[in-house]
């Protein structure tokens, strides 16, 4: 069972690259080939959801130049 829940970790990981590099290349192909790899379309909506975000507040920190406290 470990094995399965590393591939699916893969595979969630190379999405949140997709998303995050390119997300305008992914195609329904790309999708369907994400669920028969075992996520569900709730799981690619939050996998979405959360990188879309991450990326939203990293970029508005880089463009406002906010700096962690302590850093």
């Amino acid at each position: 069972m470990s094995a399965k829940v590393g591939e699916l970790n893969q595979l969630i990981l190379k999405f949140v690259d997709k998303v995050t590099l390119g997300a305008h290349t992914t195609t329904q192909e790309y999708i369907e080939s994400l669920k028969l790899g075992g996520l569900t379309e709730q799981m690619i909506h939050d996998v979405v959801q959360v990188a879309a975000y991450f990326n939203y507040v990293n970029r508005l920190a880089d463009a406002l130049g906010i700096e962690l406290e302590g850093a």
